[in-house]
């Protein structure tokens, strides 16, 4: 039987279709399975049929089950970020999503 998008038959002559769990996806109706959303996407929602780009200022790695906030001291600027960057020496990064800025001359160390 198939089932909608966003779900799986939990047995291959099943008439019982389950959602996707959150951070899988099933984008036809005959997924024996869910799979797994690339890095750099997620999805939050049971039953997904596509996977979500991760946001600026966030990214998501292969052992991330949902995109995450970069740490102090990084930055991430694009859509789809798999990791976040450092943010160089004599620079700075005032938010996870700008990037990095020059320290002004005369900074106190």
């Amino acid at each position: 039987m198939p089932c909608d998008k966003g779900h799986f038959a939990v047995n291959q002559n099943s008439s019982r279709c389950e959602p996707c769990p959150k951070g899988t996806f099933c984008n036809t109706t005959s997924c024996a399975q869910c799979t797994l959303c690339p890095e750099g996407q997620e999805s939050l929602d049971l039953g997904s049929a596509e996977c979500s780009l991760c946001h600026p200022g966030t990214y998501k790695g292969k052992e991330d089950d949902q995109c995450r906030f970069c740490h102090e001291g990084e930055y991430q600027v694009n859509w789809g970020g798999e990791r976040c960057e450092m943010c160089p020496t004599d620079h700075y990064c005032p938010v996870s999503i700008c990037l990095p800025r020059m320290w002004p001359t005369g900074r106190p160390f």
